[in-house]
């Protein structure tokens, strides 16, 4: 790939890093990056080989979304609009449909459809720097690429409101509290530690963190009763898989399990220290 590459893939030993590359025009969604996007999601969300996948982009940026001259560009037809949008929401819909946990690091603006970006994310990890936006109403449009669903079930309805309402603009440190963003770490310790967490899931069943985010998406449309025949029917696979087995037994046997956040953290910071 070439440094002018839209967008650029990584993976090294089952974790995807997805890097958008196009730092002066801050990742805005041109016909380029689209197509891009088209390219690289489906693929990701079909690779059976992968544990996590990082979204991150040159330092100093994320996404400001929206291409300006395109959206400057006036066309009556709703019709042609549209078609554009379902484009875009196709690309967005196989993003949403990756099987592995996806973790975001927001390094710079995350506007527009850059804000979707963090929304559809499992996990947001921010620098203090970074900066978030709706954009919407600013520019005379409705919510879209999804944050009318995604947005109230980060932050809440009444947040929802506020943000997709006023369009305002917002700093890391509101993004953490209001929960949209896990954690914040200083720009150069951001990459390395997606890049820890992400390493982490390598020791966790793959299955089961597809079954949890489909568990996690499927129950927002569902009764109560409806959610936990789903669970059921999932944990009944997940009971039956060789991951489960392995766990069970080291459990009985008083031996570590695979996949202990807390552990694991703690040996990454002990190598760190050594």
């Amino acid at each position: 790939m070439t440094d002018d590459t839209p967008i650029t893939v990584q993976v090294d030993n089952g974790i995807a890093t997805v890097t958008l590359n196009r730092g002066k025009t801050l990742n805005a969604f041109t016909a380029e990056m689209n197509a891009a996007f088209a390219d690289t999601f489906p693929r990701l969300r079909d690779d059976a080989t992968l544990q996590a996948v990082i979204l991150t982009a040159t330092p100093g940026t994320f996404s400001a979304g929206g291409d300006k001259a395109q959206l400057a560009t006036a066309d009556p037809d709703p019709r042609a609009h549209a078609l554009a949008g379902r484009r875009m929401h196709d690309w967005f819909q196989a993003y949403l449909d990756i099987p592995v946990p996806v973790i975001a690091a927001v390094d710079g603006p995350a506007f527009g459809g850059g804000f979707a970006l963090v929304l559809g994310a499992d996990i947001a990890l921010a620098s203090p720097g970074a900066r978030f936006c709706t954009v919407f109403p600013r520019i005379g449009l409705v919510a879209g690429l999804g944050t009318s669903w995604l947005l109230p079930r980060v932050v809440g309805l009444a947040r929802a409101r506020d943000l997709l309402l006023t369009g305002r603009i917002f700093d890391a440190a509101e993004a953490e509290r209001l929960g949209l963003v896990l954690s914040l770490h200083d720009p150069d310790d951001l990459r390395p530690r997606a890049i820890e967490m992400a390493g982490h899931f390598r020791h966790a069943s793959r299955d089961a963190l597809a079954g949890t985010k489909r568990l996690l998406r499927d129950a927002q449309g569902m009764t109560y009763e409806r959610a936990v025949d789903h669970e059921i029917d999932l944990q009944a696979r997940a009971m039956s898989g060789a991951a489960h087995h392995a766990a069970a037994r080291s459990l009985l046997e008083t031996r570590k399990v695979a996949f202990d956040w807390n552990r694991l953290d703690a040996e990454c910071g002990t190598r760190k220290e050594a």
